[in-house]
C-alpha cells in the first residue's frame, strides 16, 4: 500500500515536463518580440562597427566639421520609392544614408536639418529635383524617373548636390556628405589649376573623353585648365597641378618658378617612361614623349629625377599574364608595375598616412640634390628588393619574364614621390627668358619685367613631386563599374586638400578604400615562382649553349657553302644535341607547368578553405554545444528521476 502513491507521480512527470517545454517556448517567443520592439525603439540608428578600420563609424573629422558649424544647413534626401522598389541594393543604401543623416543632425547641435523627400512622378518635388540637376533614372516606357540624391543648402544661397548615390561609393559615403557640409560651411571652393601635357582633358571633336581623374577633381574643386605656353600663373589659384610637361615653353617654366616662389603650392607629375602619353607616329607601340621633368626649377628646389632609369621592384611587382618559352601563356611578376602598400607609404605625412594600396607603372626615381637648402621627405618608396633599370632596356625586353630574369636587387629603397619644403631661389638668375618671336597675325606675348622678378622665396616653398604619370590613367584608378580600385584618387585629393590648407577631410577620405589583397597568398606564390625561376634560368642557358653549338657545326651547310660532308662524329654530336635540345625544352615546359600548377593549387586550397572548412567548423562547434547541452539535460533528468 505504501508504493501506490509513487505510480501516479511517475505518470505525471512527463506531462509536467511537456507543459514546461511549451511554456518555455511561448515565453521565449514573447521575449523575442519584446526585445526586438524595445531595441528598435531605444536603439534605432545605432550600429556596432566590427570592421578593422571602423569604416562605418563617424570619424573625429566629421565631428570636428559638425561642431564648427555657425549657420543652419538643410540636407534634403531625395529617394523615390518607385526607384527603391526595383533596386534592392539602393534600398539598403538608402537606410544607411538615412541613419547617417540622422547622426549628423544629432551631432550638429541643431545646425543641420534633415528632410527626406519622395519625388513621385510629375510632382512638384520632382520638379525641384530636376531644378537641382539630380540625375533621374528612367524606370519604364511611360517616362517615369526615380531619383536618389542629396541636396544641401545654407542661409546664403549656397548649394551643393550629390546627383545620384552609387553603391560603388558606399565606402566613401561619409566623406561625400561631410565634404558637402564642409563646403556649405566654408562657402569658398578651392581653385585648382591643371596644366595637362598628356591629354587628360580629352578632345571632344575626336570623341576622346576626359580622364576620370579630371572629372573627379572638377567635382571636388573649382578646376581651371592652364596651357603649357602660359606666361603667368593666376594669383587666385590655391593649388597648381602639372602633369607630364613635355611641350611646356620656357615662359611657362618661368611662370611656375615665380608662382612657387611667391607661395603657390605645386603638385607635379613627371615620368621616366609615360606609357599613357601620345603614341609615336613612327611606332604606335611606343610613347612619343616618354620622359618629362621640370628643369631647371627642380635643381633650384633641390631635387632631381634619375635620368633614363625606370624603377623595378620584385617584392612590389604586379602579377600579370605574359609570354613564356615558345609563346606559351604564363603568369609572371612585372617588376615595373608596382603595388604600393602601406609599408611603402609615409605613415606620418597627412597625404599618405591613411592610404593602403596604390598602383604605379614604370616610375622614375627621385633623389635630393647634395647640399640643398630644402628638405626632401619621401612620400612613396620602394622596398630594398628594387633596382634601377635602363629605360631602353625596358622597351627592349618584350615580356615581364625577361625583366624578371634580368633582375638584380640593389638593396636600396627608391623614392618615387616626395615632398620638398624650405627656402629656394629662382631657377632663372639671369632674368626672365626672352619671349619667342610672334607668328604672323599673332599678338606678341607680354614682356616680363626683370625688376618684378622674385629672386628668393620669402616663405618656405611647398612642392609635392611624383615620378609617375601613368597612375593618373583610368586603368589605375577605377574599374569598369566606375568604382575606385585603389588609393590613387585619394592620394591626389589628399595632396590637393593638404596643399590648399585643409586637412579636416583627409583621414575621412583615406579610410574609405576597403579592398584587401591576399598578401600572404601573393608571398607564397612569389616564393614558388622564385623556386622554379633558378631552374628555368639554368635550362635556358643550357638550351642557348646547345643551339650555339649546333649553329657552329651546321653554319657552312646552312649558308650553302660547298665543302666536305659532316663526319660521323659530327653527325653523332648533332644527333646528341638535337636529343638534348628536345629534353631541355620538355624540362622547361615541365618547370613552367609545375610552377603554374603549384600556384593554382594554392588558390584552390584557399577557396576550399573559405567555402567548406569555416562553415564546417561552425557546424562542428554547434554540434559540440548541442551534445554538451543534451548531456547536461540527461544528467539533470537522471538526478530528478533518482530523487523522485
Amino acid at each position: 500500500m505504501t508504493d501506490q502513491p509513487a505510480v501516479p507521480a511517475a505518470r505525471t512527470e512527463p506531462t509536467n515536463r511537456a507543459t514546461l517545454v511549451v511554456a518555455g517556448i511561448a515565453l521565449a517567443i514573447v521575449l523575442f518580440f519584446c526585445v526586438n520592439l524595445l531595441t528598435s525603439t531605444l536603439f534605432r540608428g545605432q550600429r556596432v562597427d566590427l570592421t578593422e578600420q571602423r569604416l562605418y563609424t563617424v570619424t573625429d573629422s566629421t565631428r570636428e566639421v559638425l561642431a564648427g558649424l555657425t549657420e543652419p544647413i538643410t540636407l534634403s534626401f531625395y529617394a523615390s520609392s518607385n526607384f527603391l522598389e526595383v533596386s534592392p541594393g539602393a534600398r539598403v543604401l538608402a537606410d544607411q544614408i538615412s541613419e547617417l543623416l540622422g547622426t549628423y543632425a544629432r551631432l550638429s547641435n541643431g545646425m543641420i536639418r534633415v528632410e527626406r523627400i519622395d519625388p513621385s512622378p510629375f510632382s512638384v518635388a520632382e520638379d525641384r529635383a530636376v531644378s537641382y540637376q539630380l540625375r533621374g533614372q528612367l524606370l519604364n516606357e511611360a517616362g517615369e524617373r526615380g531619383y536618389f540624391g542629396l541636396v544641401g543648402t545654407n542661409g546664403v544661397d549656397g548649394l551643393e548636390t550629390i546627383p545620384q548615390f552609387s553603391p560603388a561609393r558606399e565606402s566613401l559615403l561619409e566623406y561625400d556628405i561631410t565634404r558637402m557640409v564642409n563646403r556649405l560651411a566654408t562657402i569658398k571652393e578651392p581653385v585648382v589649376g591643371f596644366m595637362d601635357g598628356i591629354g587628360m582633358f580629352g578632345v571632344a571633336a575626336a570623341g576622346r573623353y576626359p580622364w576620370a581623374i579630371i572629372e573627379i577633381v572638377n567635382e571636388n574643386y573649382d578646376l581651371r585648365q592652364i596651357e603649357q605656353n602660359t606666361t603667368a600663373i593666376p594669383d587666385d589659384l590655391d593649388v597648381l597641378i602639372v602633369a607630364h610637361p613635355v611641350m611646356i615653353t620656357d615662359q611657362a617654366r618661368y611662370a611656375i618658378d615665380q608662382y612657387v616662389l611667391r607661395g603657390g603650392k605645386l603638385l607635379a607629375f613627371i615620368d621616366a617612361q609615360a606609357d599613357r602619353s601620345q603614341p609615336s607616329p613612327q611606332n604606335p607601340n611606343e610613347p612619343q614623349f616618354p620622359a618629362s621633368d621640370l628643369e631647371p626649377m627642380m635643381a633650384a628646389w633641390g631635387v632631381q629625377i634619375v635620368p633614363d632609369k625606370v624603377v623595378g621592384d620584385r617584392s612590389m611587382a604586379q602579377r600579370v599574364t605574359g609570354r613564356g618559352p615558345g609563346g606559351q601563356l604564363v603568369f609572371a611578376d612585372d617588376v615595373t608595375i608596382l603595388q604600393v602598400r602601406s609599408n611603402s607609404l609615409n605613415p606620418t605625412d597627412p597625404i599618405t598616412a591613411q592610404l593602403q594600396l596604390m598602383r604605379m607603372t614604370q616610375t622614375g626615381a627621385l633623389v635630393p640634390v647634395a647640399n640643398a637648402a630644402t628638405s626632401f621627405t619621401p612620400l612613396i618608396s620602394t622596398t630594398e628588393d628594387s633596382m634601377l633599370i635602363d629605360e631602353p632596356a625596358v622597351r627592349r625586353m618584350a615580356t615581364p619574364v625577361d625583366l624578371l630574369n634580368a633582375f638584380v636587387p640593389s638593396g636600396q629603397r627608391q623614392v618615387v614621390a616626395a615632398r620638398i619644403e624650405g627656402p629656394a631661389a629662382t631657377a632663372f638668375p639671369n632674368g626672365p627668358p626672352p619671349a619667342p618671336a610672334p607668328t604672323a597675325g599673332e599678338a606678341p606675348p607680354p614682356v616680363q619685367d626683370p625688376a618684378q622678378q622674385i629672386r628668393e622665396s620669402s616663405e618656405p616653398i611647398t612642392v609635392v613631386l611624383v615620378a609617375d604619370t601613368d597612375m593618373l590613367h583610368n586603368s589605375s584608378i577605377i574599374n569598369e563599374q566606375g568604382a575606385e580600385v585603389g588609393d590613387n584618387v585619394s592620394f591626389i585629393l589628399n595632396a590637393i586638400e593638404n596643399l590648399a590648407g585643409g586637412d579636416a577631410l583627409i583621414n575621412l577620405r583615406s579610410r574609405g578604400f576597403t579592398f584587401r589583397p591576399f598578401t600572404t597568398i601573393e608571398e607564397i606564390a612569389t616564393r614558388a615562382q622564385n623556386t622554379y625561376q633558378a631552374t628555368e634560368q639554368r635550362l635556358r642557358g643550357e638550351l642557348q649553349e646547345i643551339e650555339q653549338q649546333l649553329a657552329q657545326i651546321q653554319s657552312p651547310m646552312a649558308a650553302g657553302i660547298r665543302g666536305p660532308a659532316l663526319t660521323p662524329e659530327q653527325q653523332r654530336t648533332v644527333a646528341e644535341y638535337n636529343t638534348r635540345s628536345l629534353e631541355v625544352r620538355q624540362e622547361l615546359r615541365a618547370v613552367t607547368a609545375n610552377a603554374t600548377r603549384e600556384i593554382n593549387n594554392l588558390l584552390t586550397n584557399v577557396r576550399l578553405f573559405n567555402i567548406f572548412l569555416i562553415p564546417a567548423l561552425v557546424v562542428l562547434v554547434g554540434l559540440i554545444i548541442a551534445l554538451i547541452r543534451r548531456a547536461v539535460l540527461a544528467s539533470y533528468l537522471r538526478r530528478r528521476q533518482a530523487s523522485a
